[in-house]
């Protein structure tokens, strides 16, 4: 659901401008993510025993954290939206033209763009 497109578009400014952002996101791993809804749900980790829960709410907490500062310090110098040099426009050359006509969801459309 609208998580895994919220994944989606983390992924891909980990992957075009933060390095970061892309080792959390390697060490966290974007399906434990999508699994607990970002640590808010942790009903579904098997061997809870296991996990470092504090650690673990720590690093969710920073994956939003990193992936807000990307998207702030790229569009800082674009509030207007004048240009498209932007690294999260990585993904949006043709999803636009079809991804309502198609009744996709935003996320997933970007990432059929993503290669």
């Amino acid at each position: 659901g609208m998580i895994r497109h919220g994944i989606a578009e983390i992924v891909k400014m980990a992957v075009v401008e933060n390095s970061e952002l892309f080792e959390l996101l390697e060490k966290v791993g974007p399906k434990f993510l999508v699994k607990t809804k970002f640590g808010t749900d942790i009903s579904s980790i098997e061997n809870i025993d296991s996990i470092n829960l504090k650690e673990f709410d720590a690093d969710c907490e920073r994956v939003v954290a990193l992936a807000m500062e990307s998207y702030v310090r790229a569009e800082f110098g674009n509030l207007w939206e004048t240009h498209q040099c932007r690294p999260h426009a990585y993904g949006h050359k043709w999803s636009p033209g079809y991804e309502l006509p198609a009744g996709m969801l935003h996320g997933h459309a970007v990432a059929t763009c993503v290669n």
